[in-house]
C-alpha cells in the first residue's frame, strides 16, 4: 500500500508453518494410505455387522419349526375392523435364517425375517390345519379371516337406484352405505 508492493506468497498465508513445511506424499504413498483406511474401514463394518447381528439374536431368539406365531399385518392391507395380526405356523426356516410361514388360508408367499414376528407362548395351530398346496400373500390372509370385505370398502355413485350389477356395491354382494350416495333413493340399502 501507499506506495509498496503487497507481499504475498507462502510466507502470508493463514495456514501453519508446520503443515506448509509437511512433504507432500508420493503417489505409491497415497496409495498405499487409502487402501490401509478402506481396510481399517471395512474391519470396522464387520465389527459393527457382528455387533448388530448378537444384539437381534439376543433380542429375537430363533423360533422353532411347527411353533405357532403371530405376524402382523400392515396398515395398508387391513381394514379398521379386521385383526392386527395372522396366527402362523413355522413351516422351515432357510440357510440364510429367514421363515417360510403358513396359515389356515395357505403357505405364505413371502420369507419372514425373525423381527417380523414373535413367538406364541402355546402352539394354537399345528401344521395338519394348513393347506400345503395354496400359496397365498400376507393381504389376501388378511382379507380371508376379517368379518368385513377386507382393506378397502367399495363405494358406488349410482345415480340410479341400484337395481342391476352395473352398480359396484350389488355386484360384490354388498349393501350400499352412506357414503356411496347422498340423497338418491336405493333398493340395495338396508333400512
Amino acid at each position: 500500500m501507499f506506495g509498496t508492493d503487497p507481499k504475498t506468497g507462502l510466507t502470508s498465508s493463514i495456514l501453519p508453518n508446520t503443515i506448509l513445511l509437511q512433504e507432500i506424499p508420493s503417489t505409491e504413498n497415497r496409495k498405499r494410505k487409502q487402501t490401509e483406511e478402506r481396510q481399517n474401514a471395512r474391519d470396522n463394518l464387520e465389527i459393527q455387522a457382528k455387533k448388530m447381528k448378537n444384539l437381534s439374536n439376543a433380542k429375537f431368539p430363533e423360533a422353532k419349526e411347527d411353533s405357532t406365531v403371530q405376524l402382523k399385518i400392515p396398515d395398508v392391507d387391513r381394514g379398521r375392523g379386521d385383526p392386527r395380526s395372522v396366527i402362523a405356523v413355522v413351516l422351515k426356516i432357510t440357510e440364510d435364517g429367514f421363515y417360510q410361514l403358513g396359515c389356515k388360508s395357505g403357505i405364505l408367499k413371502q420369507l419372514y425375517a425373525r423381527s417380523q414376528f414373535t413367538t406364541c407362548s402355546e402352539n394354537l395351530i399345528s401344521l395338519s390345519d394348513i393347506p400345503q398346496d395354496k400359496q397365498i400373500s400376507l393381504r389376501s390372509a388378511a382379507t380371508e379371516q376379517s368379518i368385513g370385505n377386507g382393506q378397502g370398502f367399495f363405494k358406488c355413485t349410482c345415480i340410479t337406484k341400484c337395481t342391476t350389477n352395473r352398480c359396484i356395491c350389488r355386484k360384490n354382494g354388498v349393501l350400499c352405505n352412506s357414503k356411496c350416495h347422498q340423497n338418491q333413493s336405493c333398493t340395495n340399502f338396508d333400512k
